[in-house]
């Protein structure tokens, strides 16, 4: 029923997070976008666009999403033009009102070069080795 699972969605309070592939999103024109703003209305959900290193910025503008991914194999960060690029993607979502993450971070060192230059969330096994057990990563946390 469409009812209860509006309800189950509203009992998370804005902890659901759509993840959307930007160029899949853009190419469904206006009314992919529409939807999209009013799923995330309705529902309490948050907009994280995913994969935004190759679409046109004006394009990412318009879905106010409350996240965007960019991919650190992209950006080679002993070449100072990604680092000013970088900052400015930063500044600019920071404008938006929007949180900067960047996804598949393989080392400490990469890990933080993001954080230095303002990323807002890194991710990748530079970060956490990823596991395939809940009760491992409760050990690696020492949750019980």
């Amino acid at each position: 029923d469409a009812e209860v699972k509006k309800d189950m969605s509203l009992s998370f309070k804005d902890k659901v997070i759509l993840c959307l592939d930007a160029s899949s999103l853009i190419s469904g024109g206006k009314k992919a976008k529409d939807g999209i703003k009013k799923i995330a209305k309705e529902y309490h959900t948050k907009i994280l666009l995913d994969n935004v290193e190759m679409q046109n910025l004006a394009q990412v503008i318009g879905y106010h999403a409350d996240y965007v991914r960019l991919d650190a194999r992209f950006i080679d960060k002993s070449d100072e033009n990604y680092t000013q690029v970088f900052k400015f993607i930063k500044d600019y979502l920071k404008a938006q009102n929007s949180k900067l993450v960047v996804k598949n971070v393989k080392d400490d060192a990469q890990k933080f070069y993001f954080i230095n230059n303002g990323a807002d969330v890194v991710e990748g096994n530079g970060v956490y080795t990823p596991k395939k057990l809940i009760s491992s990563i409760a050990k690696d946390y020492k949750i019980k």
